[in-house]
């Protein structure tokens, strides 16, 4: 490489030549790069200045002879041998020289602001001894000024140096990383560095590193990455010749642009009424979402806690006091409601009911569904359905001769013919049919009484709620609602077992299922008196508009 390229060099370009062209270790490059010697400063450092930096004879003297070359070798430009640089006295020059110091100036003297430096030469002092072979000159052919030609670049190379004298490598990590750090070997601990482990790695760096700088960089990524591998070299990238942390730099500004774009969409959404960043399963469009949770401080878990525990220990009893399980939950509702909403990470259903089990009871149920809504909806929404609702669908139905819907009405009614509760059970499935043309069985199923709820449950492979119904047609009959595997309730009352379906929705900030999806907002809309919000197709405009004319010439 001629003297024009190297000057054109920043920083980490002159890095990685010196590792990949000249043969230097990474980590001595590495401290090149710290230190912000770009092409043309690499050309004005001194022997003494190379070996302050590189620590190392056998490197001192490659890069001492690299730049030989590149200068031409007019003279020995880096050594402090003074008989192997000097000039006869006749050819002395006093620009030549520089003036008689302690020591030449590093780096790390200059002023660290992005701008043009040079290093100023004295003026020739007439007390310098020409004839004192001890005097410590150092040839200098056309000095360069300490320049960054990308303002950008020597912006970055700046913020990397204020990076490595402000952030440091943790030495205590979580147990999990702990356990790899602390393998007998290099090659145990590569095969406990797994990609979750490499994830709590980065999180707790990303962590770190918003408690040092509000806005980190890449730059800032760029030299933590670095620093990791440095001190944990069996972290470092296989076949990475020149920088070993590529991929952790990579992992670590994306973790930064994650957390950045979690922050700017939750500052959007507690400065409107959009919908909350949804869970892992199916998002919810028109119900819990469109109720946001109280406003409370969770900086302090203590009495949340305390309170989960009184929960439990009172479901423990023989006889749970209702009242004091309704206090609670009304207590904990708020932190409650941002797990659900996934404001703390993705938790299940099976989680939030081994929190709070008495999720598993009506009155509480009800309650929670009044939290949600800020409002008591279930009990009257009930009350309208058996009273006004279930007739006016029949009614309806029965006007429609269509021969799909004869078939599909004479067949229900077949088999609902013993059912106490056939007239609900066949509005819903007319309600079904005439709305989406499907089959009631994405609601609601019947079981012999031999069937093992809990089994049931749990063969359950969709995520949407569902109600099971279980008889041999003798006795009481009996309810579950299952939600994602779980058996949220047992009911007595088919109309109670589809209010809390529907309202189960709201409770674990759930999706409708698509094929059902008409019929539920139906419910939601009409039935409950709650507004959707949602774009209607024709035909569902068509049916309900029919139906609640019906509904109102029956009262």
């Amino acid at each position: 490489m001629d003297q024009e390229a190297l000057e054109k060099l920043s920083p980490s370009a002159l890095s990685e030549f010196l590792n990949t062209d000249v043969g230097i270790p990474l980590s001595i490059c590495q401290a090149f790069e710290e230190e912000l010697v770009d092409g043309p400063a690499l050309l004005d450092l001194t022997e003494e200045d190379v070996k302050g930096i590189c620590k190392k004879i056998g490197p001192t003297k490659k890069i001492c002879r690299f730049i030989n070359q590149v200068l031409g070798d007019k003279s020995e430009v880096i050594s402090t041998d003074v008989s192997s640089v000097r000039p006869s006295s006749s050819q002395l020059n006093p620009s030549m020289f520089s003036p008689p110091i302690a020591h030449s100036p590093s780096l790390s003297d200059l002023p660290s602001s992005p701008v043009s430096h040079k290093l100023k030469l004295k003026s020739f002092s007439s007390s310098l001894s020409h004839n004192d072979p001890s005097s410590p000159i150092s040839f200098i052919s056309s000095p360069s000024p300490l320049t960054c030609t990308d303002s950008d670049e020597c912006s970055s190379s700046i913020s990397s140096l204020h990076v490595s004298s402000k952030f440091f490598i943790p030495d205590t990590w979580r147990p999990s990383i702990m356990e790899c750090i602390n393998a007998p070997s290099e090659t145990e601990a590569r095969r406990l560095l797994t990609p979750k482990i490499r994830s709590e790695i980065v999180r707790d760096l990303v962590t770190q590193m918003y408690t040092v700088w509000p806005n980190p960089k890449s730059a800032e990524s760029t030299v933590v990455a670095r620093k990791l591998v440095s001190k944990y070299v069996f972290m470092k990238d296989k076949g990475q010749a020149v920088s070993g942390y590529g991929s952790w730099e990579r992992k670590i500004i994306d973790r930064i642009h994650n957390v950045s774009v979690s922050v700017k969409r939750k500052e959007t959404n507690e400065s409107s009424d959009a919908p909350v960043s949804k869970r892992g399963r199916p998002k919810s469009t028109t119900l819990a979402s469109r109720y946001p949770p109280l406003q409370h401080d969770f900086s302090d878990d203590t009495s949340f806690n305390r309170n989960i525990d009184k929960i439990k220990s009172e479901m423990c009893m023989s006889n749970p006091r209702k009242q004091v399980l309704l206090k609670l939950m009304e207590d904990t509702y708020a932190r409650r409601r941002e797990m659900v909403l996934g404001k703390q990470g993705v938790v299940s259903v099976s989680h939030v009911l081994e929190l709070f089990p008495c999720l598993k009871m009506y009155s509480i149920l009800n309650q929670e569904v009044s939290l949600v809504l800020d409002k008591d909806v279930l009990t009257p929404g009930l009350e309208s359905w058996k009273s006004t609702w279930v007739s006016a669908i029949i009614d309806y139905s029965e006007s429609l001769k269509s021969k799909a819907m004869v078939q599909a009405r004479q067949q229900y009614k077949e088999a609902y013919e013993d059912d106490e509760e056939c007239n609900e059970k066949l509005a819903l499935s007319m309600l079904v049919q005439m709305l989406g043309k499907k089959t009631l069985s994405n609601i609601y199923k019947q079981y012999e009484l031999m069937d093992n709820p809990e089994e049931v449950a749990q063969k359950s492979i969709s995520p949407y709620p569902m109600i099971g119904y279980f008889t041999n047609g003798v006795g009481e009959p009996s309810y579950f609602v299952f939600v994602e595997g779980q058996i949220l309730i047992k009911l007595n009352l088919f109309a109670k077992a589809l209010g809390i379906w529907l309202f189960s929705h709201y409770i674990f900030n759930l999706e409708y299922f698509k094929d059902i999806k008409d019929c539920a907002l139906f419910l939601q809309e009409f039935v409950f008196s709650l507004p959707s919000g949602q774009r209607k197709t024709s035909s569902y405009l068509s049916v309900t508009t029919s139906i609640k004319s019906y509904a109102d010439s029956s009262l």
